[in-house]
């Protein structure tokens, strides 16, 4: 009876991993890890998102695109700064705080490479969805009825 259920175990051990190791070495799958290991094709997925990123419209009939408003953004909060110290301006630290993390974000997914940077690509991602979100205007949009 022991020798039996030994038996009858190594059977279904040794089921299991032919299973698993037939399973594993398919041609989809073994390209999907080569796939994962290698992030080739990650590079042009993050050169789309970037490009889409920066040619996105504002809205309304001034609205501009993003490749144009992230500098200006950095430009009138440079000013800001330098004007603050003559006069008595106030600094438009939002358009600091969304141009400084815009282009940090832009970098930081042009600079990842690895796996273990998914997080950090998540990140950045989700910063930029939340910069376009003012930067389109889409909170204190009004439409203009002509």
């Amino acid at each position: 009876m022991i020798i039996e259920s030994l038996a009858c175990k190594n059977c279904q051990a040794f089921f299991l991993k032919k299973f698993f190791f037939d399973y594993c070495q398919t041609p989809t799958t073994t390209r999907f890890i080569d796939l994962m290991n290698n992030f080739k094709s990650m590079k042009y997925l993050k050169a789309i998102s970037i490009i889409s990123f920066l040619l996105i419209n504002g809205l309304g009939p001034h609205g501009i695109p993003n490749f144009a408003g992230i500098p200006l953004c950095l430009y009138q909060f440079v000013i800001d700064i330098f004007s603050s110290f003559s006069n008595k301006y106030e600094i438009a630290w939002i358009l600091g705080l969304v141009g400084i993390s815009c282009m940090a974000s832009i970098l930081i997914i042009i600079v990842s490479k690895k796996y273990r940077d998914r997080y950090l690509l998540t990140g950045a991602l989700i910063a930029l969805f939340c910069c376009e979100v003012f930067l389109s205007n889409i909170i204190h949009y009004q439409k203009i009825i002509a």
